[in-house]
């Protein structure tokens, strides 16, 4: 039996009202960049994958946890901008922070050899490894917004030299 496909417009139904326009506009910006989109349902509601057509790879992810709607962006050129970091609010960087140290960079027999590693990148001074799906988690909401469509432009600029 074939799954139903999901729909873009079914994906915007669960997206709250504050953020509406800015996945709207992230949407119409990424297709104009080479990417496609994938959508599942989740336990908490939709979970929104933007690919990168030239790498087949996952840019971000926006996934929802109770009332809130996160975006997971996997970051795999970090290193080439670290210095945006330096302009995140407090709060995202406090959350940064927080995230699970990736298990397989501090000592990779600690954790599966198929798990990717996570990324090593410096802020405040302090070197970190972190997990590739804990580390940038970040909730989505308008004081967050043009960072997050910042940090997503450094991202897919470095993702498109390849």
């Amino acid at each position: 039996m074939a799954k139903n496909e999901i729909s873009f417009e079914d994906f915007l139904s669960g997206v709250s009202l504050d953020n509406l326009g800015f996945v709207q506009d992230m949407h119409e910006f990424l297709t104009k960049n080479d990417c496609g989109y994938k959508i599942e349902e989740a336990k908490s509601g939709f979970v929104f994958s933007c690919v990168f057509k030239k790498t087949k790879k996952v840019l971000f992810n926006y996934v929802f946890r109770k009332d809130k709607m996160l975006m997971r962006i996997y970051a795999d050129n970090i290193g080439k901008y670290v210095d945006y970091l330096k302009t995140l609010p407090a709060e995202m960087v406090r959350e940064i922070e927080k995230a699970p140290d990736c298990k397989r960079l501090i000592d990779p027999t600690k954790c599966n050899q198929r798990c990717p590693m996570g990324f090593t990148f410096e802020l405040n001074g302090t070197l970190h490894q972190k997990c590739k799906y804990g580390c940038f988690l970040l909730e989505v909401k308008p004081e967050t917004q043009a960072v997050l469509r910042g940090f997503i432009e450094n991202e897919l600029k470095e993702r498109q030299k390849i």
